[in-house]
Parts: C-alpha cells; structure tokens; sequence
C-alpha cells in the first residue's frame, strides 16, 4: 500500500521505491493506493483510493474490523462511525490475506497507518524525503515535540542550521549557526558559520528508511577547511565538555529499537508535509549557485520569459 506518497519516477520524487514497487507488481503483488490526487503510480494498482488518505484508512480498519478481526476498544471506539466503501472492503481483503502486507506512507499519515498494523500482521515504514532522517532520529536529534514550522516561526536565543535546509531568510533569533557545505543565502546571514564536507567528501553510515544501515565511502578529500558533520560535532561537544564516544554495538541495537504501537486518531498530522518538488529544488539551489551549473538555471528564465 502508498498511503500519501506519490513515488514518481517521472517527478523524480522517491524513483527508486518506485521502481521496487512496480517490480513486485510485475512479479504478482497487488497495490493499494490511497492518495487525495491520481497519481501514476495508480496505473498499476489493484486498487484505488481517491480522497482524503486518513479517512481511507479509517474505513480500510473497518472492513478489517467487519470480517472478524477483533479490534480493541480504543480503534473501535474510532471506527464505530465509519462507513466501509467497495474500494475499502477490497483493501481490507488483500490485506487480510497478505502473507507479508507492507504500508508504505508519507510520515503526516504514519500514526494512522500504524493502526492497521495493530488489526494485522502488516509492517508500516514511514517515507520521508532525507536520506538519512531515520538515522537522525535514531541518534537523539528530534524535536521535542516541536516541528519545523514551529522551530523557525517562535523567538529563540539561538538556532543550529544543519545541512542544505529549504531556508534562504533568518528566522526571529538572537544568534544563528549554520553549518554547510556551500555559501548559502542562510549562511550569508548567520553569526557563526561551519564549513562541512560534503556527501561526497564524507565516509560513515546512514540509516535508510527501511532500518538498514549502509556504508557511504569517501570520493575526494574535504575542500579547503571543511570538515565532516560528525568531526564537527564531536569537537563541539568536546568544547561543551562532554566527549562523544561512538559504539557500533550501540548503534545497531538502536537502529532495530521498534516503537509499541499505540492507537492514534485517523488523521494526517499537520506541519509535516513537505512539496518533493519545492524541496528538491531547495536543496539543489545551493549546489546550482556554487557551481558552473548556474548558467543552465539563466538559460531557463530566459526561455520562459521569451516563451
């Protein structure tokens, strides 16, 4: 099932889950989709659902709840409105009857996909637009409770810019630290700037979205005093007085820790949905504007004024 995703190869958004979709299709699994929009990847799919994610998955639990599956009070107290659909009732079979049922989902929808898996034996994965998110969840750095949009919409005393983020203005802060690998529009306003490596002028480990972790292996060395984002860290925490000492056997128990699945209301979280096109146009500004490669982007503005 894609709950939410639209993993275009055309669009360049998440081609190779994509591609691993359509070929377990090609080989005879069937595709649930559920997306408020059609997407082409519906061309293939068994079944599809058009209309808002969350209450498709909402009445999916209560055709599952409908053929017997036992639900707990607190799903059931959820479902006990619902109206079940053709289109749901179908799903709820196919997953049923699954011998190894796989929800892939945009991460606003994962709580409420997450309740399916507590009616069947289904895995969920939530699919973000990072590479490495998991990873960086796995290793502390979350939010507490605050997302993104909250973060740079309220006054801080200072804030830590990592990585090639869609920002370009500086946030309501009194002090701003960015670290990058490119001069960006963001660093041009921060107070203190780290220059870091990088994919390619770094080696170490990311978390995929699947859990497993894969080696990344230095290309080219580090241009000029840019350093890796890990060295950066461990200096600063050195600095903070407290050394960070890294542990493989840590790592890999953390990398397989699984959440309990808890029961949460069939709704997509706001503040979590972010545009793969605008986002990807973001992160690749930067590399355009501090290369060669900024002419193709003056070509272009050209064309479309003429045009």
């Amino acid at each position: 099932m894609l709950a939410g995703l639209d993993t275009s190869q055309w669009l360049r958004s998440l081609p190779a889950l994509d591609a691993a979709v359509r070929k377990r299709v090609s080989r005879g699994a069937k595709l649930i989709v559920i997306n408020s929009n059609e997407i082409k990847a519906g061309e293939v799919a068994a079944i599809k659902m058009i209309g808002d994610e969350a209450a498709s998955l909402a009445q999916i639990a209560k055709s599952i709840s409908a053929k017997g599956d036992k639900a707990g009070k607190d799903i059931s107290a959820l479902i006990a409105d619902i109206n079940t659909t053709e289109d749901s009732d179908k799903a709820a079979e196919l997953l049923v009857g699954a011998k190894s049922p796989v929800i892939f989902c945009f991460p606003s929808l994962f709580n409420a996909s997450k309740n399916i898996s507590l009616l069947t034996n289904t895995s969920v994965v939530a699919i973000p637009l990072e590479a490495n998110a998991r990873g960086v969840i796995a290793v502390g750095l979350e939010g507490k409770g605050k997302k993104y949009h909250d973060i740079l919409s309220g006054n801080t005393d200072a804030l830590y810019v990592i990585g090639e983020t869609p920002l370009t203005v500086k946030p309501d802060t009194k002090f701003l630290i960015v670290q990058t690998s490119y001069m960006t529009d963001l660093a041009k306003e921060a107070d203190v700037v780290l220059p870091s490596a990088t994919y390619l002028e770094s080696s170490g480990t990311i978390v995929n979205y699947l859990g497993k972790i894969k080696k990344v292996h230095k290309a080219v060395p580090p241009a000029g005093d840019s350093r890796q984002h890990k060295e950066i860290f461990a200096d600063l925490a050195e600095a903070m007085g407290t050394a960070l000492k890294a542990s493989k056997t840590v790592i890999k128990k953390t990398a397989k820790t699984k959440a309990k699945a808890k029961v949460a209301p069939f709704e997509k979280q706001s503040g979590l949905d972010i545009d793969p096109s605008d986002f990807t146009k973001s992160i690749n500004r930067s590399v355009i504007n501090g290369s060669r490669l900024a002419w193709l982007e003056e070509c272009l503005k050209a064309a479309v004024c003429q045009s």
